[in-house]
């Protein structure tokens, strides 16, 4: 079963990739996030529609950050993961957003 992922109001404006400059930004909560142990397998597919290259970040068991990969505009990535666990969106390495997998599949469009 597939799920499209709507990751709360804030990530939605993010998206649209204001510069960080313009102050905003969604991660206060980034130094106390992390992923949790989670035994229950779900794949999760980042879909870049922006107009910048986004980089997706793991944020491990540790609140340690482990880079996964840059997507261009257009591309997307196919991860295999877990429920409970921490991802962050980041452009020219400023975090913009968090997010949390909750559902068993996700597709994650970044607009």
């Amino acid at each position: 079963m597939r799920f499209r992922s709507v990751i709360y109001a804030a990530i939605l404006s993010l998206l649209a990739f204001q510069p960080a400059a313009a102050g905003f930004s969604d991660c206060s909560g980034l130094a106390t996030t992390r992923s949790f142990d989670g035994d229950r397998p779900v794949t999760v597919t980042f879909v870049n529609q922006t107009g910048a290259a986004i980089e997706i970040v793991w944020l491990n068991y540790r609140y340690l950050q482990e880079p996964i990969g840059t997507l261009q505009p257009g591309q997307s990535l196919v991860w295999p993961t877990y429920e409970t666990n921490a991802f962050m969106f980041a452009a020219d390495g400023v975090c913009h957003a968090l997010f949390i997998v909750e559902r068993r599949t996700s597709t994650i469009e970044i607009r």
